[in-house]
């Protein structure tokens, strides 16, 4: 089973300002507290950066099948499609 990133969509992003390593080393970044309005390229942008960190850093998981909190199944439903032969 692996992870399905296909489904992930940035629709809400905050974006905060940081200072790159050519500008000031001692400038804090500034960090924003209100929604970031984003184009429809920004969105697909953030969304494919985030969907290419989150496959490099992934690994394989495994739910307790009979887990008392509903979150690994809705995390399995969401975010993990069925690989034929593999359970």
């Amino acid at each position: 089973m692996g992870i399905d990133f296909g489904r992930l969509r940035v629709e809400k992003l905050i974006v905060h300002e940081v200072p790159g390593k050519l500008k000031d080393e001692n400038q804090p970044p500034i960090l924003s507290t209100i929604e970031t309005q984003l184009s429809m390229e920004e969105k697909r942008y953030f969304t494919r950066k985030i969907t290419e960190n989150l496959s490099l850093a992934s690994s394989a998981a495994r739910f307790i099948p009979d887990a008392k909190s509903p979150i690994p199944q809705l995390v399995v439903d969401n975010f993990f499609k069925s690989t034929p032969g593999v359970n």
